[in-house]
């Protein structure tokens, strides 16, 4: 049907394209992206992207180029068909006057540029890099992002490619129209405030100099920071955005590789990023994933790792679903301020403001943090009974980091002596004290196991002033639940319990 509906009308009709719109939604089926270039759909896609004409015309070209972008998505066989066949019309196409066609043919193109040496070297043939070095000065972010993404993927382990990126001069706008290198043209985009730009730029500046010393030498000399109008430490801080990510892709090595894939990006990116912690695994399992809301009685379900800082730092940190994480099912991250001197229940700490971007089954989180503790939650959206997914999680920081996995963590704070819980009644978490209330959840609740029992001279209960009247001859495990009948929306209310 989708073949049909590309091979039976005209490249420029309504059909074609309403079609081309459709496939993305249609890859989700198995064996959908050869079914297409089999039956030749693919053939039909180039052809509307020569589509001549004007805003009409730019709306089928972006059309294919979406549907281009998504039948490459994972599939070699498709990258190598339109990197012979489209190269050409996608070069043509980034440098349009519409911004929105600019960034559907670029996008394509780094779908195409994943891992294709074919793409590589047809990119090579038709001048794309400074094609892309180019669409990094437009005043369209999202154009930038575009560019700054498919140049790091087309770069990637292309020695031929990173040299021209280096060797190649271009006049920018940014610059007063003086000659400039193409290094220092796509460094530009870490001065953005756009910190998704940052992120991407991050990336394709690591691999313009990964194995290079020059390309290092370049990026960090005094004349190329006074350009940029950075310092050193400074450029170290935005290029740590991507080292995280990098440590962690290195993970996808065979357990005795894994050491030394780690050590290599180590030893070749060392003299920027000078410390990182390693790339550790976890699971989500039944009964140890609890959603991504942070206002969810489940969430404390969900692993956690404590961060320890001695000193402020930008941190950085990666988080990939091993396992197929399909439909609608996505990974997150949560960083939470937290106190270094017992457990927590991570609903209760303060979240801390960070860029995060997320793809599904990946995501990536970068803030700035001044010394203390942090809980660091991986989270998963939902998944199937039974079913485990496993991660990984890479942490990247300018200075010295401690991180440890820890248990699953309930209740509130406790001292080193156990016998005192603390915790509060704040925002969201106020419950009241009727019990068949469907809020009632949302107080905070203590898991008490019996060690000993206990006693008082009288019954009752925790009162919404926080003291323990009496708990009498618990048997095996309780939980209780403590309840403030009224307090003020924005107020906060405390409790502290001895036993």
């Amino acid at each position: 049907m989708v073949s049909e509906g590309l091979l039976g009308a005209g490249p420029d009709s309504a059909e074609a394209a309403c079609t081309a719109e459709f496939i993305p939604a249609f890859c989700i089926l198995h064996d959908a992206r050869d079914r297409v270039r089999a039956l030749g759909g693919c053939e039909a896609l180039v052809a509307m992207l020569s589509v001549a004409g004007g805003t009409e015309a730019d709306e089928v070209r972006i059309k294919a180029a979406g549907a281009v972008a998504e039948l490459c998505r994972g599939n070699s066989a498709n990258r190598e068909y339109f990197s012979d066949a489209a190269m050409a019309s996608l070069v043509s196409l980034m440098s349009s006057d519409s911004q929105h066609l600019q960034e559907a043919t670029i996008v394509a193109l780094a779908e195409m540029a994943e891992g294709s040496e074919s793409c590589k070297q047809a990119a090579a043939a038709h001048g794309v890099v400074g094609v892309l070095l180019m669409a990094t000065m437009v005043p369209n972010q999202r154009v930038k992002v575009a560019a700054a993404r498919a140049l790091g993927r087309l770069v990637a382990g292309s020695g031929g490619l990173q040299r021209e990126v280096v060797c190649l001069e271009l006049e920018a706008p940014d610059f007063g129209w003086r000659a400039i290198n193409g290094l220092t043209c796509l460094a530009a985009g870490l001065r953005e405030a756009h910190l998704a730009l940052q992120v991407c730029t991050a990336q394709a500046l690591l691999n313009c100099v990964d194995g290079s010393p020059e390309a290092m030498e370049l990026l960090f000399a005094a004349d190329t920071l006074d350009l940029l109008g950075m310092d050193e430490a400074v450029m170290r801080s935005r290029l740590l955005l991507a080292v995280a990510a990098r440590v962690c892709g290195a993970a996808t090595l065979l357990p005795h590789e894994l050491d030394a894939g780690v050590q290599t990006v180590a030893s070749k990116l060392g003299a920027a990023f000078p410390h990182f912690s390693l790339v550790t695994a976890g699971c989500w399992k039944d009964g140890a994933w609890g959603g991504c809301d942070p206002s969810h009685h489940t969430h404390f379900l969900n692993p956690q790792y404590l961060v320890r800082l001695e000193s402020s730092s930008d941190l950085s940190i990666h988080l990939e679903a091993e396992s197929p994480v399909q439909g609608g099912q996505s990974v997150g991250l949560g960083v939470y301020a937290v106190d270094d001197d017992g457990r927590w229940e991570v609903a209760f700490g303060d979240r801390c403001p960070a860029f995060a971007v997320a793809d599904r089954d990946r995501a990536s989180a970068c803030l700035h943090l001044p010394p203390g503790c942090y809980a660091v939650v991986p989270t998963l959206h939902e998944k199937e009974a039974g079913l485990a997914v496993n991660f990984r999680i890479a942490f990247a920081a300018q200075q010295e980091v401690e991180v440890e996995a820890l248990s699953r963590l309930e209740g509130w704070n406790r001292d080193c002596s156990g016998s005192v819980a603390e915790g509060s009644w704040r925002g969201f978490w106020k419950g009241g004290d009727q019990e068949g209330s469907p809020f009632f959840w949302r107080n905070p609740q203590l898991v008490l196991h019996r060690g000993a029992e206990l006693s008082s001279r009288s019954t009752g209960s925790i009162s919404s002033s926080g003291s323990l009247e009496a708990l009498l001859n618990l048997p095996n495990t309780y939980r209780v639940l403590v309840a403030v009948h009224r307090r003020k929306i924005k107020g906060e209310g405390g409790t502290r319990a001895g036993g």
